[in-house]
């Protein structure tokens, strides 16, 4: 494995914090570091976090965001107490829940840009330069969403001359089907501002080969700077997945926030409730982890199922999360509704080895493209309709008698999303603009 040689990393998420590009580049930087790579880190801070400190060789600066951070995790403990009887509430508490909700899009996110990490800027801003000015480093990685970090990267472009900057990116700030502001006010302003990135940044990473294409086509002037560059394939130690009691059920376990625009779980919950009702599948459960966000109504029909055999768990910790998927039957795959937003979880999924159910939602599904060459999984086409006879069979039959996975499957995840593999990709372009 090959590491550069010192490294300024811009992400408003970073460790203890859990998300799956924070995960990734945990584990990327803690690999160079391993390797004598000089890495610091500018972050967020967060309640009870300290504002600097050194986790496995990785020097962590933690600046602003507390007042934002502060409240994004009392929304999630909400959440994690609230989501399985949301779908069950009464009227009132219903009607409660959406007025606050709707204060919230009436007022700061009607007007804030370039997302919710707005106020996170100035503070990055400085710390970044501060670090920048300080030291001679190999390259600058900002790494979005949310965006407000590409920003922080393109004042140090400005400024420093001499820096390199590798902008990596998890999805389109301009297009993205989930926008991260108010598109009426500021949709042109986004189409500059990212377009401003693309061209001052030495490197653009893309984590979808669709992305890459789309964003060739926006700016062919900037093709030369887009490289692709999978998600990392993280599996945790064994010795981290404590076996549960094994239950004589069925589990299908789908981990990860659910959107009506992207994650839409609406087939997945049809098609679970006709396999019951068929007596396909007449002891299995259905379990969600993660953020219901706004599809705590699609759950309503399916009330009477709710703690029986259909369980909403809302956010949960991560290591809870992957004891889950450890011991479930089936892992299950919302394919996301649009070409360009690829669902983090699948790489994960592989990297456990655990068949898996995708629900391809368009015609050119992001994940059905790193699942190509996994034996086990099922890909089932989202239908408006009933679902077809042969759909609900197939899919029992997988469930019942899900197929064996080759042991050369792991060394060919390894191969192609291990750490080797991302660290040298992500090497060989910081040392490629590093010569420029």
């Amino acid at each position: 494995m090959r590491a550069p040689s010192s490294i300024l990393l811009i992400d408003y998420y970073y460790s203890p914090k859990v998300t799956a590009s924070t995960i990734w580049w945990t584990a990327i930087l803690e690999a160079w570091a391993a390797r004598g790579c000089s890495v610091d880190v500018v972050t967020s801070a967060g309640p009870h976090l300290p504002r600097r400190e050194i986790i496995n060789g990785v020097d962590v600066h933690r600046v602003g965001g507390y007042v934002s951070e502060t409240l994004r995790q009392f929304g999630l403990g909400e959440k994690r107490r609230r989501s399985q009887r949301a779908a069950t509430q009464s009227n009132g508490k219903a009607l409660l829940s959406s007025i606050i909700r709707s204060i919230y899009r009436m007022t700061w996110r009607k007007v804030h840009w370039p997302d919710n990490a707005c106020v996170w800027y100035r503070p990055a801003r400085q710390a970044a330069m501060r670090l920048a000015q300080a030291n001679i480093y190999e390259a600058v990685v900002t790494v979005a969403p949310p965006f407000t970090a590409h920003l922080v990267g393109l004042a140090i472009a400005k400024r420093c001359k001499q820096v390199r900057w590798v902008a990596a990116t998890g999805n389109s700030f301009s297009f993205d089907p989930l926008p991260p502001n108010n598109q009426v006010l500021y949709r042109r302003m986004n189409t500059r501002a990212e377009g401003e990135v693309l061209r001052t940044a030495d490197a653009f990473v893309v984590q979808n080969r669709e992305l890459r294409a789309r964003y060739a086509t926006l700016y062919p002037d900037c093709a030369r700077k887009l490289w692709f560059v999978p998600p990392l394939a993280v599996a945790p130690p064994a010795a981290k997945i404590a076996r549960l009691q094994v239950k004589d059920k069925i589990t299908i376990v789908y981990a990860g926030s659910l959107s009506q625009q992207l994650s839409n779980p609406s087939f997945l919950l049809k098609l679970f409730r006709e396999l019951i009702e068929s007596g396909l599948l007449s002891d299995a459960e259905l379990h969600f982890l993660g953020n219901p966000a706004n599809c705590l109504s699609l759950f309503r029909p399916y009330r009477r199922m709710l703690g029986r055999s259909l369980f909403l768990h809302g956010i949960v910790a991560r290591d809870e999360a992957m004891k889950a998927l450890s011991n479930a039957t089936i892992l299950a795959n919302i394919g996301n509704g649009s070409p360009y937003n690829i669902p983090n979880k699948v790489f994960e999924y592989m990297a456990l080895g655990k068949p898996i159910l995708n629900i391809v939602r368009c015609d050119r599904d992001p994940s059905s493209g790193p699942l190509q060459n996994y034996p086990a999984v099922l890909n089932i086409k989202e239908t408006s309709g009933a679902i077809a006879t042969e759909d609900l069979a197939r899919v029992a039959s997988f469930v019942l008698e899900p197929p064996p996975l080759d042991p050369m499957v792991l060394s060919w995840l390894r191969d192609n999303y291990g750490i080797e593999k991302v660290c040298d990709s992500y090497t060989e372009i910081i040392q490629s603009v590093a010569l420029c």
